[in-house]
């Protein structure tokens, strides 16, 4: 299907590519959505379903696919000469690819709109993008380990995430949601530049997972990934994991956030907890009242979250 609907796409432009080394990042790995990480780390299929609003009343389709449904894509058209950015339904045809620094770069691209039929659309279909109603004419990669942060026309934009797995463990997850069979233990999550790991190595139950993390956390943490939390008070969302990194708003108390990542732990004011890297979510106001962008990211402490 992804190839029928490249080929009745594709236009036939010449594209330089300057950054060669853009295609190694994806040879022999697949780029799926970070939610993925979530089914592994529970082991437990059916958490898909919150991701994919549309297989929620029809799972056994859902699981009866042979690929996964979204995969970050790099292809290149040989017979056209004809670059391509695939994220789940949509094509981005590429101009050029410049390499900012050794794992990030700026992707020019044929201009596109993802308005709100688009993004809806694909939100049904388990997109988790930040954005819509934006015109498209840049994406930023920047890759970090196992990491993938796309940025949209700027690079504080962030459209979606992604991580890599090798091609037998995307293999075997593809199994385990079409069987449910427990192969956890064959696959590992994925890790950062640094070495680290976004999982609390108290959940989880896979002796062969822990062999391969290192992770970061406390345990008298309040904090775990992926859940929403509400700002106590009002609270810095800084550039870092740090009090002396850049300060980017001072959320207003009750500001809802995503955790997105575990940082280090540290006790503040007598508060053991974590520092977080956090997604603002709608309707988040700074402490004068002036709105804070929905999706914005950034970094605060853990310990002034409920």
């Amino acid at each position: 299907m992804k190839k029928f609907f490249l080929c009745v796409t594709l236009l036939l432009s010449i594209v330089s590519v300057y950054a060669d080394n853009f295609s190694d990042k994806f040879l022999n790995k697949k780029w799926i959505l970070e939610y993925y990480n979530e089914i592994i780390y529970y082991e437990d299929r059916n958490l898909l379903l919150n991701y994919i609003p549309k297989y929620k009343n029809q799972k056994d389709l859902l699981f009866q696919r042979k690929t996964l449904l979204d995969e970050c894509d790099y292809w290149y058209d040989t017979i056209s000469d004809t670059s391509i950015i695939y994220l789940l339904f949509e094509a981005f045809e590429i101009n050029d690819i410049n390499q900012i620094n050794n794992n990030y770069y700026k992707i020019s691209l044929q201009s596109g709109f993802i308005d709100s039929e688009k993004y809806n659309n694909n939100l049904e279909n388990g997109c988790d993008w930040k954005n819509k109603d934006i015109k498209i004419e840049n994406l930023y990669y920047k890759f970090d380990g196992d990491y993938l942060y796309i940025y949209l026309n700027d690079s504080s934009n962030l459209l979606t995430t992604y991580c890599a797995y090798e091609e037998s463990e995307y293999t075997t997850l593809i199994k385990i949601l079409q069987t449910n069979e427990n192969l956890y233990n064959t696959i590992s999550l994925p890790r950062h530049a640094d070495g680290t790991c976004d999982y609390n190595i108290n959940n989880i139950k896979n002796t062969s997972i822990q062999k391969h993390q290192t992770f970061t956390s406390t345990t008298k943490t309040n904090v775990s990934l992926y859940k929403t939390m509400f700002v106590k008070e009002n609270l810095k969302l800084r550039s870092g994991e740090a009090t002396s990194t850049q300060v980017l708003a001072v959320m207003q108390a009750g500001t809802k956030v995503k955790i997105l990542e575990l940082g280090k732990a540290e006790t503040i004011d007598g508060i053991s907890s974590n520092w977080v890297k956090v997604e603002v979510q709608s309707d988040a106001k700074d402490r004068d009242g002036k709105p804070i962008k929905a999706g914005t990211v950034g970094w605060c402490y853990g310990g002034y979250l409920k």
